[in-house]
């Protein structure tokens, strides 16, 4: 049987004090692809290379390529945006949410003709972005590089980076298998769960490196089997018993990281100087949104504003490698 290690990395206060520095650091030294949101990267990579490790396995949202995207939602969240996807499913640019006409005030047509321009680009080189083909296009082509590109640029300071769901073969499975992406999207009557982990499961157990481990609760070797009763019974036992040990409560999922916190403190200076009244930003942005903002409220939009001011800001600096910013020191 074959043996594996694990160990924790735990952020304690060593990495709260430094998690403003931390930030500009995955947005400068991944040359703008990582988020400041993703900071932690630079200090779990050293620690992995630190205990022995010359290799780390990322790419776990490539389970895309396993999904449907048009029955429900086939899409993680963090690889393509809410307001993409609602795009691709034929509900709109999104640019009717109300945050946008509050973030961009005056400067909102302007948002809406860029949006439109980059979406009928997408749609000259990939074709429709609602049908099955064009949409795994988009995905394989455009959005994975560049969201796992920041991360292969972090790692490989420290080790060597591989995304496995990206290997060519995988890439072809999904265009061509029936329990790919496009196969899904194109055959499903209905979203169906049980067939996309099953899929994702025998590709798992194939893998040496990753032959074990559980989905949800349920081990890879059930759902690679392919049997709903099987996959039932132990799916109910494994929910009994997390409900059992949460004392008859719906399990709470705590969030992993403690980046509301973070930013409210040690990271607070960072943050009032990045959307502070010299933000460049706001030669973009209306500056009574940024000056109301507060990042520890919405982390999905405070990543966002934060990394796209350090990306200006250390463009405008010709990007120096050695690039902080005074308030973050």
């Amino acid at each position: 049987m074959r043996k594996s290690s694990c160990f924790a990395i735990e952020l304690g206060d060593d990495f709260a004090e430094r998690v403003a520095d931390h930030m500009v650091a995955a947005v400068r030294d991944s040359d703008g692809l990582e988020r400041v949101l993703r900071a932690e990267l630079l200090a779990v990579y050293p620690a992995l290379a630190a205990a022995g490790r010359s290799i780390v396995v990322g790419g776990v949202s490539g389970d895309h390529l396993f999904r449907d995207h048009i029955m429900g939602s086939g899409n993680v969240p963090h690889l393509v945006s809410p307001m993409m996807m609602g795009f691709i499913q034929g509900r709109g640019a999104g640019l009717d949410m109300p945050v946008l006409q509050e973030m961009y005030g005056q400067r909102f047509e302007e948002l809406g003709s860029h949006v439109d321009g980059t979406l009928a680009k997408l749609a000259a080189r990939h074709g429709d972005l609602q049908r099955p083909g064009s949409y795994l296009r988009y995905l394989v082509y455009e959005n994975a590089p560049k969201h796992f590109g920041g991360e292969a640029a972090l790692a490989s300071n420290y080790l060597r980076f591989r995304t496995p769901y990206w290997d060519p073969r995988m890439v072809g499975l999904a265009f061509s298998t029936e329990g790919g992406t496009l196969g899904l999207s194109e055959r499903l009557a209905r979203k169906d769960k049980f067939v996309e982990a099953t899929v994702q499961a025998r590709v798992i157990r194939r893998g040496s490196a990753y032959g074990g481990g559980t989905v949800h609760g349920v081990s890879v070797s059930t759902w690679a089997r392919g049997n709903r009763t099987l996959y039932r019974i132990e799916n109910t036992l494994a929910r009994g018993k997390r409900f059992v040990a949460s004392g008859f409560r719906r399990p709470h999922m705590p969030g992993l990281l403690a980046w509301p916190r973070w930013l409210a403190g040690p990271a607070a200076p960072l943050c009032a100087e990045l959307l502070g009244p010299q933000a460049r930003l706001r030669a973009y942005l209306d500056g009574a949104f940024l000056d109301r903002f507060d990042p520890g409220t919405d982390l999905r939009l405070a990543g966002r504003l934060l990394s796209a001011e350090l990306v200006l800001r250390l463009v405008e600096q010709g990007w120096p490698k050695d690039y902080r910013v005074e308030a973050a020191t």
